[in-house]
């Protein structure tokens, strides 16, 4: 009785959207849950095959941010510093997407702040004193003049030089052709 009784106080359903495997060991089923654990598969929706997976998970509410990163390692496939959690509240145009940088922060925490569900993307999380941007080209004499380039991560008090030399290494791993110059 007491299991029953803890099930329904201690757990919660969570909607997790996640790449696609990167190998077939990435992929669990719902009978590799353990018994006693912090997290339940409960559905794994594969409809944009390639693109992304819906999996629903119901997991303890009193887990942090980390230790729920170090459950998703087995479906996602690479190490908790490998992928970022996004959390969408709001609905249609108005969501609102926000990285999830709070480790400490709990499950239930997460919720009462109005999330809708969760988003996992590969890349590195953001460090101390860091901030993403999105990148866009700008092309004066084309029809579509502003075109998105790419996404980075720059520290606070980078110099503008610096991050120029940043940005053109990034577009050659990339394959982006632009020309930056770095003495303007």
């Amino acid at each position: 009785m007491y299991r029953y009784v803890e099930f329904h106080l201690y757990w919660v359903l969570l909607n997790i959207t996640i790449p696609p495997a990167l190998a077939p060991e990435a992929t669990p089923t719902i009978t590799d849950v353990i018994e006693g654990g912090i997290m339940e598969i409960i559905s794994i929706n594969e409809e944009n095959k390639g693109k992304e997976r819906k999996v629903q998970v119901q997991v303890d509410k009193r887990i942090t941010l980390a230790q729920l990163k170090e459950e998703l390692v087995p479906l996602i496939g690479v190490p908790p510093t490998g992928f970022i959690v996004y959390g969408i509240s709001g609905c249609g145009e108005y969501e609102i997407k926000y990285e999830m940088e709070e480790l400490d922060e709990t499950v239930i925490e997460i919720l009462h702040s109005g999330l809708e569900k969760l988003i996992v993307r590969l890349g590195r999380a953001l460090g101390r004193g860091e901030v993403r941007i999105e990148l866009y080209l700008l092309q004066v004499n084309n029809t579509e003049f502003c075109n998105f380039m790419m996404e980075s991560i720059v520290a606070k008090d980078t110099p503008v030089r610096e991050f120029k030399k940043q940005i053109i290494e990034e577009a050659k791993v990339l394959g982006i052709d632009c020309v930056l110059e770095l003495d303007k």
